[in-house]
């Protein structure tokens, strides 16, 4: 079986089936958190009110609680806290590709 770090920082060493794929979509959710942080950060920034700048907020507010939820499964599989095969994969990927998804858009919005 292959040691692998956990992707958190913890330090701690982990191992047991599926954890690289584990640890792998934990890394991807923190870079995605980060970045819907940063655009956050940025849409309060210009300030500019209004219906659309409320709804990207309230959007960007739901896949922070999505990625939560994601990095909170990885952690728990990683620290065998879970089963790798109880957490739905697809849709861990689905939803950090989404909120990825999104966070691009706002970056290309005026």
């Amino acid at each position: 079986m292959r040691t692998v770090r956990c992707y958190d920082g913890c330090g701690q060493e982990v191992r047991g089936l599926g954890l690289r794929a584990a640890n792998r979509q934990g890394e991807r959710a923190t870079v995605v958190m980060e970045r819907l942080q940063n655009a956050r950060d940025r849409t309060l920034d210009a300030r500019q009110g209004g219906a659309r700048t409320g709804a990207a907020l309230e959007r960007l507010a739901h896949h922070e609680v999505q990625l939560r939820q994601v990095l909170t499964s990885c952690h728990e599989v990683l620290h065998g806290e879970r089963s790798y095969k109880e957490i739905d994969w697809k849709l861990v990927r689905t939803t950090i590709t989404e909120a990825d998804r999104f966070v691009t858009l706002l970056r290309r919005r005026p």
